[in-house]
């Protein structure tokens, strides 16, 4: 190899995923919340697809036809992340909840465990941490947490 010759190291889906999930959960404990959203629907985003069992998925799943347009509303937030827009319209400013980068960290977290049968301990301490506070579990249960959904004129 030369001297102008640059090794560029590889990364793979799995490590990728890996690295975004981490440092969106770090993110979120530094109520970063933009941060913590982008990256985590990145890794969701980078993953293969897997048979069911990951959060997104168990709400296609159980949505009615009627009721897939809510599913949506789980996206708002990182489509506005990405695009500054709500339903086709610029929108300058919205409010983030805690809700949405806590569903954005889980679903990126199922889908990894659903695809690698792996979790690290972060992961693990974050869904045990999502639980105690109301948020779905391993196992999808909810503690009647509900979803305000913002609506913009």
């Amino acid at each position: 190899m030369s001297e102008n010759e640059e090794i560029i190291p590889e990364t793979t889906r799995q490590l990728a995923a890996l690295y975004q999930i981490t440092a969106a959960i770090e993110h979120f404990h530094k109520h970063e919340l933009e941060c913590s959203i982008t990256l985590a629907a990145a890794a969701e985003g980078i993953l293969p697809d897997a048979e069911g069992g990951f959060l997104f998925q168990q709400f296609k799943t159980r949505a009615s036809t009627k009721k897939r347009e809510n599913l949506d509303h789980l996206n708002f937030v990182q489509n506005w992340l990405k695009h500054g827009k709500y339903n086709g319209k610029e929108v300058e400013s919205i409010g983030i909840a805690e809700f949405f980068a806590v569903i954005s960290l889980l679903r990126a977290i199922t889908k990894f465990v659903a695809v690698y049968r792996r979790e690290t301990p972060d992961m693990a301490e974050f869904v045990d941490w999502s639980r105690d506070n109301g948020y779905p579990g391993r196992e999808g249960n909810w503690k009647r947490r509900r979803l305000r959904i913002v609506r913009f004129g």
